[in-house]
């Protein structure tokens, strides 16, 4: 008989703070450089750039964590029968942490050792193993480091259902996972269920993304002859599969580049994936047919991808993606409309013949592993399964284990307030908390009224509904500066600003006075932009402004004032030796630079950004111009590239690189 517990453990863990309290302002959407070859068919590129976003709003960001691992308590679930065992995090997005099979004594996931966030999702704090299920937009799901509602659920056939789910704010589409196991079955099933509750179609995107430990002997297998190959330089081009210029791919050790592959599985054949050790023994995934997409992630055997998978593993694991999706590929969102969609996933391992599954015939090697996935679990009976599946869904809560976020019973409220169709289910149950953030909204929509203290601003919302709300309520001064994110957040840049300037007249702050720097610099007014800045930094001190602030200084060649910044400032963090570097290199203080890379105790920046070079871009473009002045040469030449690549090759403890170092000419002809 299937069992389902709650547990508190005793897990090694870095920490992970508070969000960052000053909303995030990128406005440079980086998807749009996308190339497209044109070995790739038009009907498959339809969406390839659609939906994108540029920022993470309404979430905050989640970039306070530490490098310290020390046990703390994690909460857990745990489904099991005799067959398997599967373990849930409860408290960051529902991953998978482990998929156990009982019977073999194996781990089918490459489960993380220890709980470390790095700068790989879109609110930034990312954790790798086990699967993750991503929401809503390309870069992870918003709650990869937060908790969903976590419930228990007796389906009518006598089993336990555990259920997570939550109202994702970016698509607004509450969505639901029911996770369950079947008496005589070694399988994790995963029902995934969507609503889009809008009158109108909304982008949508959906990834399961399963991490497996890579080694030599295992091999990534898919019922797929080509695939779409998307590289860090921006280009996706088709290639085959598995051999790619003599090189088999899908023995991902063979692979020296961080590489995405997108399989293109005919619409007839099965959707499944799988990654089997030398033995013949591993994980498939397979799914009913709206999850389409597969895909293959590696980091490749180099010193960038080594660094990476030691930063989040502390150096205890190493791992490749396998991935389901709803898109073809991960540069896309697809138009949902109106209504829900579902689908079932299943989980398990797979036994195979290892000469088969690891011939040089591909073909051979893929039927193999379909025939005996047919065997253990026909696509007809996942099909039906789906079916009993979406019952189950529907079925009421029996009792909510941990709850969520407030977000969607606001939401509920508003809707219900508005004559709308409410969001809350008997099958998901959105509750309000006692948090500040809840009281002051709740007070806007049914009084009338934004007052709140302003050392900290309340969580933001987005969307015309609530922008109309918000501009009829009487506000205080933070009402105005929330007003102005609404506007912002809709690309309403001048209404945005206009309410921050009352913001403002009311009561000066630094979030106010911040959010006008950012908004003036992207408007080409550096002068009013770092003096923006330097109000808001006059009236709080904090490393989240300070490192802003700074970054801005540096841009605009006002090293000496960056550098004076930093020798008052008390704060600590990495990242001021990087913007102390560049002060200093700005300034021509070609010791003081070199003091600062040749120093090993302030290199490591906790929240590096992939494909952000960090130190790594400050020992380039130092030696670079160091060697331009030394050579004469122009410091952006293709002949101080070689040279300071012969001369100064980046030591190994900087780099974090996706993509091999490009010469300056040949990055102006890819446009990157």
């Amino acid at each position: 008989m299937a069992s389902l517990s709650f547990k508190t453990i005793k897990f090694p863990s870095a920490e992970l703070f508070s969000p960052n309290p000053y909303f995030q302002m990128d406005a440079e959407d980086v998807h749009q450089s996308i190339r497209v070859d044109d070995s790739i068919p038009k009907i498959d590129c339809a969406y390839i750039g659609k939906g994108f976003r540029k920022n993470c709003l309404p979430y905050l960001e989640q970039n306070h964590y530490s490098r310290e691992v020390k046990d703390r308590p994690f909460k857990v679930a745990v489904l099991e029968n005799a067959s398997i065992k599967a373990t849930f995090s409860m408290e960051y997005g529902g991953r998978l942490l482990s998929l156990f099979n009982k019977v073999e004594g194996k781990e089918l996931l490459s489960v993380n050792p220890c709980f470390q966030p790095a700068h790989l999702a879109i609110r930034n704090a990312w954790f790798s193993g086990g699967v993750e299920w991503n929401i809503g937009v390309i870069g992870h799901t918003p709650f990869t480091c937060s908790p969903l509602y976590v419930a228990k659920v007796q389906a009518p056939e006598g089993y336990t259902v555990l259920r997570m789910y939550e109202w994702e704010r970016v698509r607004e589409t509450p969505f639901q996972i029911d996770f369950y196991l079947k008496d005589d079955l070694p399988y994790l099933f995963v029902k995934v269920k969507i609503v889009n509750p809008n009158d109108v179609p909304c982008y949508m995107y959906w990834w399961s993304n399963i991490a497996v430990e890579e080694r030599e002997d295992v091999r990534m297998l898919v019922p797929a002859d080509y695939c779409y190959r998307f590289g860090y330089e921006g280009i996706m081009k088709r290639i085959e599969t598995p051999l790619n210029n003599g090189e088999d791919y899908s023995y991902t050790t063979n692979l020296n580049l961080a590489m995405d592959y997108f399989f293109r599985l005919e619409d007839q054949k099965r959707r499944w994936i799988c990654s089997l050790g030398g033995d013949g023994k591993g994980l498939v995934q397979t799914s009913t047919d709206r999850l389409k997409g597969r895909k293959l992630f590696v980091w490749g055997q180099s010193v960038g991808g080594d660094n990476w998978q030691d930063f989040l593993s502390h150096g205890q694991s190493k791992y490749i993606e396998i991935q389901a999706g709803l898109g073809l590929t991960q540069t896309e969102h697809i138009p949902m409309p109106p209504g829900e969609w579902s689908w079932l996933e299943a989980y398990g391992m797979l036994e195979s013949d290892p000469v088969k599954v690891h011939g040089d015939d591909w073909e051979v090697a893929t039927e193999h592993v379909n025939q005996q996935l047919e065997k253990n679990l026909s696509r007809t009976f996942l099909d039906e399964e789906h079916e009993r599946a979406k019952i189950i869904s529907n079925s009421p809560i029996d009792e909510i284990i941990q709850k969520g976020s407030f977000w969607g019973a606001l939401e509920n409220e508003r809707r219900l307030l508005d004559g709308e169709s409410a969001i809350s289910t008997p099958s998901m149950q959105f509750q309000p908390d006692e948090s500040l953030d809840y009281e002051v909204w709740n007070k806007v929509l049914n009084l009338g009224t934004f007052d709140s203290d302003y050392d900290v601003p309340v969580a933001p919302l987005k969307g015309e509904k609530w922008i109309e709300i918000l501009e009829s309520a009487e506000k205080d001064a933070q009402g105005y500066y929330q007003l102005g994110i609404l506007y912002f957040e809709a690309e309403l840049y001048e209404k945005a600003k206009v309410n921050w300037v009352k913001s403002i007249e009311i009561e000066p702050s630094a979030f106010s006075f911040r959010s006008l720097a950012v908004i003036s610099l992207m408007n080409g007014d550096v002068d009013k932009g770092l003096e923006y800045y330097e109000k808001a930094y006059a009236l709080r001190k904090d490393i989240d402004l300070l490192l802003e602030y700074l970054n801005a200084l540096n841009k605009n060649k006002h090293e000496a004032l960056c550098l004076k910044l930093i020798a008052e400032s008390p704060l600590q963090n990495n990242r001021l030796f990087l913007a102390k570097g560049y002060a200093h290199l700005g300034l021509c203080q070609f010791k003081e630079v070199e003091s600062i890379l040749h120093d090993n105790v302030h290199h490591e920046i906790i929240d590096l950004k992939e494909g952000e070079l960090g130190f790594e871009q400050l020992w380039n473009d130092y030696y670079s111009t160091l060697v331009g002045q030394q050579e004469n040469l122009a410091q952006d030449s293709d002949e101080v590239f070689q040279l300071v690549q012969e001369k100064y090759p980046t030591p190994k403890h900087f780099t974090y690189r996706m993509i091999p170092p490009i010469p300056p000419s040949e990055r102006k002809r890819l446009g990157i």
